[in-house]
């Protein structure tokens, strides 16, 4: 682990490290003493990307997907459904229009008007018969 402080016991002229970081034995790493202004400070510039931040996933966009799934609560039904969709859409067998929340909302919105029949009441009254029966515990 690189780091800006130092490995050894700090000296009695240094101050005292506001932070010690112990590693486990068998890694033969000797303790870390570092000041507050170190601690947790890395050469963010120096250090390369993670090039495979998805990992353990095979590709970022099964990560995503995942992520997404996870989030909505989706379940195997759902998942297996959205899975098998995708690569219909990619072939070209099926087409899919919508880009965002607003599309979907209007879609459903004109399902509704073409499925949803209307039916008007008059005003009316009915009357009902109640029966009350006591339960004896």
């Amino acid at each position: 682990m690189a780091s800006n402080g130092s490995d050894q016991m700090p000296s009695p002229e240094q101050p005292p490290a506001d932070f010690k970081t112990e590693f486990h034995p068998h890694s033969n790493t000797p303790s870390l003493f570092q000041s507050q202004e170190e601690f947790g400070q890395h050469a963010t510039a120096m250090m390369a990307p993670d090039p495979h931040p998805w990992c353990p996933f095979i590709e970022g966009g099964d990560y995503l997907f995942a992520e997404i799934s996870l989030q909505a609560g989706l379940n195997t039904s759902q998942i297996n459904g959205l899975l098998s969709l995708i690569p219909c859409i990619v072939q070209g067998k099926e087409n899919a229009t919508l880009q965002n929340d607003v599309d979907l909302q209007c879609a459903w919105d004109r399902a509704a008007m073409q499925v949803t029949l209307v039916c008007s009441f008059s005003s009316y009254t009915m009357s009902f018969h109640a029966f009350i029966h006591k339960l004896l515990l």
